[in-house]
């Protein structure tokens, strides 16, 4: 009898990679910089091409589907009618329309330069105003993401080690919540050195956040499936609150996705390229993401929103923008700081008052917020400065719901409580 009639295939699926095994996989990419690159600048590598590597795995199932449609358009329709063609044949608010993916660039060792140049001008214009905060503005074009990798003779190597078939980051391997957590691992990683304040918020603290500002609006969301919910963080970072809370929403109180409206500010480039990518991925209108400093150039005027979440930097100064602090406060009530101005040395009081002035009427069913301080803004000033009549202001007002108090060492960089 053969032995055969008794053997037996067995497959094994093997497990997702966590965000932390994806991140130190890419992490450790970073060795190749060494001795070429300061060790604060592998950043400036490690992070965009992280984000190609997500777009270009994005992108793969229909990329001959694009190609093959600008082929039979080209020259017949205009260029504007053209990109909307384009995007219907991506399948996704974006699109490359190069000869390139990370794979066929590797095809071609002796040209990888000019090819790569290639592969980044052929994405549509939303990736590009992306990658352009990666590389240092527009007006320096996308060359800074590969030109120093070129003339130092590793950009063939870079792009070979994200191409890996281990460095697997497509959406059905990797999910958009898990990318996500992939980015700020990295970016805790660069920043460790870092001043404290300067830290990214563990998503189990988002996840109390989140769950605190819906813990009670039953009667705000379970009026009606179409209801329109509107969510705004003004210190975006990568989006991590703004993803945390549209899930929530959408998977505990079953609201159509495409009736929840997440809007963003972020100060930092990078940081901002990454959320507003995120959010193109996940489908969202990515042009509600804004990058600039929201206290002194608020960039969503006259906006109001359901829910606002928010973890500013601790102990931030606003001695740069305080022309335009002070001309803001001299309006008043009219303006966003009518409260009065906290020490120059600390923004935290200014971001909350931002935030109160965006808050919807109750009588239109009214807002909530949900912010994470220090214990500075709590207790400083003496009676009559400007910390506490802020603190008057919200009491008399009858703004303030809670206060969660949670333990130290629990955020990057600094054992703050």
């Amino acid at each position: 009898m053969s032995c055969s009639l008794y053997s037996s295939k067995l497959n094994y699926l093997a497990p997702m990679p966590s965000h932390i095994e994806l991140g130190e996989f890419i992490w450790r990419i970073a060795d190749h910089l060494r001795g070429d690159y300061e060790k604060n600048d592998n950043e400036d590598v490690i992070l965009p091409f992280t984000l190609l590597r997500r777009l270009d795995c994005v992108l793969e199932k229909t990329r001959d589907k694009v190609r093959e449609m600008e082929a039979q358009v080209a020259g017949r329709v205009t260029d504007e009618v053209l990109k909307k063609v384009l995007i219907g044949a991506a399948d996704v608010p974006f699109y490359n329309r190069s000869k390139f993916s990370f794979s066929e660039l590797l095809k071609d060792p002796a040209n990888i330069k000019e090819n790569f140049g290639s592969f980044l001008e052929g994405f549509s214009d939303n990736i590009k105003e992306i990658l352009y905060n990666f590389s240092g503005g527009e007006e320096k074009g996308l060359a800074p993401i590969y030109e120093t990798l070129a003339r130092k003779n590793l950009l063939y190597l870079i792009t070979k080690e994200f191409a890996s078939e281990d460095l697997d980051l497509h959406p059905d391997v990797v999910s958009n919540h898990d990318m996500g957590l992939v980015y700020e691992y990295l970016i805790r990683k660069f920043k460790e050195g870092a001043a404290a304040g300067e830290q990214y918020t563990p998503r189990d603290v988002v996840q109390l956040l989140v769950q605190l500002v819906f813990a009670d609006v039953e009667a705000t969301l379970r009026k009606s499936k179409g209801t329109l919910v509107a969510i705004y963080d003004p210190a975006a970072g990568t989006g991590g609150m703004l993803t945390v809370a549209k899930e929530y929403l959408t998977a505990e109180w079953d609201l159509d996705p495409t009736n929840v409206f997440i809007h963003g500010q972020e100060l930092r480039e990078k940081t901002y390229a990454i959320c507003k990518a995120d959010a193109l991925m996940k489908g969202d209108d990515a042009s509600r993401i804004k990058q600039g400093n929201t206290l002194s150039n608020d960039q969503l005027v006259g906006h109001q929103f359901t829910f606002m979440l928010a973890n500013p930097e601790f102990g931030t100064d606003w001695k740069k923008i305080e022309g335009a602090i002070r001309k803001e406060a001299a309006r008043g009530f009219d303006g966003r700081f009518g409260g009065g101005l906290p020490d120059v040395g600390d923004a935290s009081f200014l971001f909350l008052q931002h935030m109160i002035s965006k808050m919807t009427p109750v009588d239109q069913g009214g807002s909530v917020i949900g912010i994470v301080f220090n214990g500075s803004p709590l207790f400083n000033g003496d009676a009559g400065s400007g910390w506490s009549d802020i603190r008057k202001w919200i009491i008399q007002s009858d703004w303030l719901d809670a206060i969660v108090a949670l333990p130290e060492d629990m955020f990057y960089n600094t054992n703050i409580a």
